[in-house]
């Protein structure tokens, strides 16, 4: 039978497992395998998983309410990309004054704007804008915030990104047709061609999300 040499080796090994149990827990909505998790560790409430994510942000991902509201209580701490998926309009706005550059943060190739608009999250949204939020801005996929919100057919975000200037650009036609806007843009182009990050020409996009 083999035993360990040094007491202290299993216990280094032993938090990763229960650093998965709370953010599954935190992800799944499982509230009282949270508390019990929290109870056991407290300083597993602001602990981060492989991708640098806090319990408190795999919540917010999965729109489990009552885990975020657990996890507050338990001393986690807003993020503002957590606060934006979550539709936390103050607490995105308490960051913002303490730290104006966090407009800048993205979240998996898009912006703040990008997240808010795609989730439909009007007073966010308005919010981002008017600390300087850039609606031109493009996605890993050459999306702006404003084609987001047309694809997740959020009509009054993008009424709120229309009055403040905004337009599709061609990606955002490729993905949701062509807008008489839109269209004078292409044909004035010079050079339409266009590959994104991924590879993808507008012809490409077009066809594969049915714009004849």
């Amino acid at each position: 039978m083999l035993r360990a040499r040094n007491p202290g080796h299993f216990a280094r090994f032993s938090q990763p497992d229960a650093e998965t149990d709370i953010f599954t827990a935190a992800r799944e909505g499982k509230i009282s395998a949270l508390a019990a998790l929290l109870k056991a560790d407290p300083g597993l409430v602001n602990s981060t998983n492989a991708f640098g994510q806090t319990p408190l942000r795999v919540a917010a991902m999965s729109g489990q309410t009552n885990a975020i509201e657990l996890l507050l209580q338990q001393g986690s701490h807003w993020d503002i990309t957590s606060a934006v998926l979550a539709g936390q309009t103050q607490a995105v706005t308490d960051i913002l004054g303490r730290e104006p550059s966090a407009i800048k943060v993205e979240y998996y190739g898009g912006s703040l704007l990008h997240l808010a608009a795609a989730r439909g999250d009007a007073a966010t949204t308005r919010l981002l804008l008017a600390k300087g939020g850039d609606w031109q801005a493009q996605d890993a996929l050459g999306r702006s915030p404003l084609g987001l919100a047309k694809l997740a057919n959020h009509p009054d975000v993008v009424a709120i990104l229309r009055g403040q200037g905004a337009s599709e650009n061609l990606v955002d036609a490729a993905y949701t047709g062509f807008s008489t806007n839109a269209r004078a843009a292409f044909l004035k182009a010079k050079n339409p061609v266009f590959t994104n990050a991924y590879g993808l020409s507008l012809s490409a996009i077009a066809a594969g999300t049915g714009q004849a």
